[in-house]
């Protein structure tokens, strides 16, 4: 007797209808969500940060888990250990070369500006007549670098000349330290293209300098600043389809000190 009332207790329980929002919070329908301040949505900007981002952000991965096959697995272990070495080598140049401080070991990111940076407020009036450059740089500041922010400016004020913005980024400096990011990035981009047999140790710093002189020499280092630059002003030059009427973009012009402060 009493094994037939347990069966039909439980048959009960699964006869019982489902209760709708089970497991939400309480209260849900009246929550009501803000949408979040972002920096901006404008598509000229989220197109450079991506191609930015795309060309000045290196970190490296661990891959974790294992292959079925023993000797894939064994293969793709000496791949990632490869890989990590030239990363811990290239990271040593950044931080002891360039003067960069990665904020995590195998990662290193060019362009923008890291957490621990101070935000620097610029009034771009002085430096760019371009309106619709105007917009979109004081919209896209907060997220770069000062030494990015100064090479933006350089390439944006020779839009009619390519090649000249390209010499200022390839002008001699006294410190490898004090070179654009793009060319710091384009050096580094080579170090982790290079054979494993030069990563095995870190890098004699001395030796890296000596490279870093051969590479400003190249003219393909010249041709792959002046792709950057060109790309940099292919985004801000199609822009115009996106942008507010010029009554907007000055009022956002001159209302940027009050909201960055």
């Amino acid at each position: 007797m009493k094994k037939n009332s347990k069966k039909v207790h439980k048959v009960e329980n699964y006869s019982k209808p489902k209760t709708e929002n089970r497991g939400k919070p309480s209260q849900l329908k009246n929550i009501q969500l803000e949408a979040p301040e972002i920096w901006t949505n404008s598509p000229p900007c989220v197109r450079l940060v991506k191609y930015l981002s795309d060309m000045g952000r290196h970190n490296y991965l661990h891959q974790a888990g294992k292959h079925s096959n023993k000797v894939d697995n064994n293969k793709r272990q000496e791949n990632d250990l490869d890989t990590k070495l030239r990363y811990e080598y290239a990271q040593e140049i950044v931080e002891k070369l360039f003067s960069i401080q990665c904020e995590s070991k195998r990662c290193f990111v060019f362009f923008f500006r890291s957490v621990d940076q101070e935000k620097v407020i610029y009034d771009f009036q002085e430096y760019i007549q371009n309106q619709e450059f105007l917009f979109i740089i004081h919209l896209i500041q907060p997220l770069l670098s000062q030494k990015f922010i100064e090479d933006l400016i350089s390439i944006l004020n020779s839009q009619d000349n390519s090649s000249s913005a390209v010499d200022l980024l390839l002008q001699s400096k006294d410190d490898p330290s004090k070179y654009s990011h793009i060319v710091q990035n384009f050096f580094i981009q080579k170090q982790l293209q290079t054979g494993l047999d030069k990563k095995t140790n870190k890098p004699n710093i001395e030796e890296v300098i000596n490279e870093f002189e051969e590479f400003l020499k190249d003219p393909q280092t010249n041709q792959l600043v002046y792709d950057f630059v060109s790309e940099i002003l292919r985004i801000f030059q199609s822009s115009t389809a996106y942008l507010p009427d010029i009554n907007e973009m000055c009022e956002v012009v001159n209302d940027f000190q009050c909201i960055y402060q």
